[in-house]
């Protein structure tokens, strides 16, 4: 009777029973079974299918079926745990190329049945070396194909991933190690030449923790096999390596290469590592142990589960139409969670190809968008803003009638996508497109908030912006801004399906601290009660970001409850709304807003702005710092005073950043110190160096003031020819004041 299904269920044995139906059945009173007949055995099926069955179809459920098919969800496959997801993409996409990259001058590519290959292999050799269930291992790599590869290896082989930053220091390794009682770190061969002294630290911090010496034999099994060929294979005794595998043995974890863990091994070796691997997962075993923090004292590792991300993986999937046809640009570090769930693991589920690149340079990154096979990237602001940058320079370096028309059309082609149907900025900006591959279709941003100037216009260039919203606690997407033409300004979106959002204690303008729940939030933190209960209170996660909700359910983030800054009469100021008024400068190329402690007791909005000297070449680096100036005195004439900002300083450097881009907000806060200090200072030295003559005297604090050499400046020069403003005439002003004079203006 199931035969005509058989095509339908071959990746999958179904076990057909009918006892829990006839025991149900069977307690039915007698007197009630003509309510309910059910006599399956006395049924003709071929009048049923045909005069009841399709019939019954026909006229209640296929006339309503597309239309509610359009407005419902696009809902996706849940995989039942992570080795689930990766063995139905390898067994449904075995011969496509699942990831792709270029080194040594030579192009690599991988099947995903190579993938499985290599990850099996890698699998073979954790189980070997006694890794297992129970056992955290260090991933500590720049993006490349093994990164995945080895992932997975450590997932079938039963344990924990630790995806660390590529950029973290040995410091920072050793603290990672032994918070999360790591077993292994296994890294590239490019990180270890960086570090040679890693295995010989990570030995001496487990000898000075246990007084005892850290030579293990897994610690020397991996150093013979780094000596030998790779075709050699070497045994290795499970149970001599019991002191390294469990939390963080008394020797601290071994260190193996990419080299070590790929090394091919003989048939029979393979077939005997390879029976050692667990049958099964727990969907809920831990499959990712995340360091939000930490280069001192304890961090926080965040516990995401097998569960929490083949949810994550469905619900992007569900707004993420991905397919065989699509190709994304890994850009944004691995052991980022928002760049392993949606540039890793949703591409690998649905048969999209992975391009890596082996440097991360400007020039290999715009080769590879416009010779490769890219129709999509995840990226943190940071990198659009830098792509909106030299579009917007480019187009200037053309001529300023063709900037100016260009805005004129970027803004129009964003009017038209938000009130028609149509896009005119792949036909109208078509150089612009092609160099980006002419097949680009989204461009995903996260990690931090998106430039409301650099999203419109991008919208305007023809270009779809996804921005999402989420933290590592949620494995990490809470809401994005789904596709489509029309751009929702300063809002990162809608739930995604299965997320409840709510706002907690809204104010009067409905801000309130963002809370969340889902099967992707985390577990908790490793070995963390007090900072687990904190932050997860009956199921919500309290994500510290303070937001809105509107009518629709878009979620606006005003900012975060911890960056607020509080003045001396009470108001909360919000940095990111602070950035947004004072940021629509094109002589702005990077700004952090923060609070400084005040006199009154409160504090000060302080900005700490890096202006951008290619926005205009023909101006001096003085005359670009003036223009910012004078954009910043225009705003803040715009503004209640309480949103004015109150110390402006400029730097020729970079903005401090994590690995994913975000500011450093504390260290801003230190820099906006240190330079206030430093003007403070600079006044009183002027006040101090007052003698009897006054013309001198008089010259020196000038010169002081605008920078200049002693000798540039006469008794008889005008202020205005100096290049003063009105922010060095009030340094000035305070100078005299100080010093018991006064200023006539």
């Amino acid at each position: 009777a199931f035969a005509m299904f058989k095509p339908f269920m071959i990746d999958n044995a179904y076990l057909y029973r009918s006892d829990n139906v006839r025991a149900l059945m069977a307690i039915v009173k007698d007197r009630e079974k003509p309510l309910l007949p059910w006599y399956p055995e006395k049924l003709d099926w071929y009048d049923y299918w045909l005069n009841v069955h399709f019939p019954g179809m026909r006229k209640w459920v296929l006339p309503t079926l597309e239309e509610e098919l359009k407005i419902q969800e696009k809902r996706s496959y849940t995989y039942k745990d992570l080795l689930d997801l990766f063995d139905t993409s390898v067994k449904r996409f075995s011969t496509r190329v699942a990831m792709r990259i270029e080194r040594d001058g030579r192009k690599e590519q991988y099947t995903f049945e190579d993938v499985n290959e290599l990850a099996l292999r890698a699998a073979g050799f954790f189980a070997k070396n006694g890794i297992g269930s129970g056992s955290r291992v260090i991933l500590y790599s720049h993006n490349m194909p093994e990164w995945g590869m080895t992932y997975f290896g450590i997932l079938k082989a039963g344990a924990t991933a630790i995806p660390i930053d590529p950029a973290s220091s040995v410091d920072e390794i050793i603290n990672f190690a032994k918070t999360g009682e790591a077993s292994a770190i296994v890294l590239s061969k490019k990180l270890r030449d960086e570090h040679p002294d890693l295995e010989q630290r990570l030995a001496n911090a487990w000898t000075e923790n246990n007084g005892r010496a850290a030579d293990t034999p897994v610690r020397k099994t991996a150093a013979k096999k780094r000596a030998k060929s790779s075709a050699e294979t070497v045994d290795v005794d499970v149970d001599a390596d019991k002191s390294v595998r469990g939390p963080a043995g008394v020797d601290g974890p071994a260190v193996w290469t990419f080299e070590d863990v790929f090394e091919i091994p003989s048939e029979v070796e393979e077939a005997k590592r390879l029976a050692l691997l667990p049958p099964k997962i727990h969907s809920q075993a831990v499959a990712s142990l995340i360091f939000t923090s930490g280069t001192t004292g304890t961090p926080k590792a965040v516990m995401l589960s097998h569960k929490n991300f083949v949810n994550m993986i469905s619900m992007l999937s569900s707004v993420l139409d991905m397919d065989i046809t699509d190709g994304v640009l890994s850009v944004l570090p691995m052991h980022h969670t928002f760049e392993f769930s949606a540039g890793f693991l949703t591409p690998f589920s649905n048969g999209t190809q992975i391009t890596y690149l082996n440097e991360l340079t400007a020039e290999d990154l715009s080769r590879t968008i416009e010779n490769g096979h890219v129709t999509g990237m995840v990226g943190v602001p940071a990198l659009w803003e830098m792509l909106h940058r030299r579009i917007k320079t480019r187009l200037r370096e053309k001529g300023d009638w063709l900037a100016d028309l260009a805005d004129n059309v970027i803004d129009f082609n964003a009017w038209i996508r938000d009130n028609t149907p149509f896009n005119l900025g792949p036909i109208v900006f078509f150089p612009i497109h092609q160099g980006m591959g002419g097949k680009m279709r989204y461009l995903i941003s996260g990690g931090s908030a998106l430039s409301e100037k650099v999203q419109k216009d991008l919208h305007g260039l023809g270009f779809t912006v996804l921005e999402g919203y989420g933290l590592t606690e949620s494995a990490p997407v809470l809401t994005v801004a789904r596709p489509g033409n029309k751009l929702l300004k300063g809002s990162v979106g809608k739930p995604l399906p299965g997320i409840e959002v709510k706002i907690d204690k809204p104010d009067e303008n409905g801000v309130g601290e963002v809370l969340a729940r889902g099967q992707n939030v985390m577990l908790g933190y490793y070995n963390n009660e007090e900072a687990t209960n904190a932050v997860l209170q009956d199921r919500w996660l309290r994500t510290g970001d303070l937001g809105r909700l509107d009518d629709d359910g878009n979620l606006f983030i005003v900012g975060r409850s911890k960056e607020v800054i509080i003045d001396s009469n009470g108001k909360n100021i919000y940095p990111d709304e602070i950035e947004d008024l004072y940021g629509k400068s094109g002589f702005i190329k990077e700004m952090s807003v923060v609070g400084l402690p005040d006199d009154d007791g409160g504090e000060k909005i302080a900005a700490l702005v890096v202006p951008d000297y290619e926005h205009d070449i023909a101006l001096t680096r003085g005359e670009t710092n003036h223009k910012v100036e004078e954009h910043f005195r225009e705003i803040s004439a715009t503004i209640p005073f309480f949103k004015r900002v109150k110390a402006l300083h400029l730097t020729p450097f970079e903005l401090p950043r994590t690995a994913t881009r975000k500011v450093k907000r504390p260290e801003v806060v230190e820099m906006l110190q240190a330079l206030e200090e430093r003007s403070r200072s600079k006044t009183k030295d002027i006040v101090e160096s007052k003698g009897d003559d006054n013309a001198a005297w008089i010259r020196r604090v000038v010169a002081t003031v605008s920078n200049r050499p002693l000798s540039d400046i006469a008794i008889e020069d005008k202020l205005a020819d100096l290049g003063f403003d009105s922010l060095m005439f009030v340094e000035l002003q305070a100078a005299v004041e100080d010093a018991g004079g006064r200023v006539i203006s």
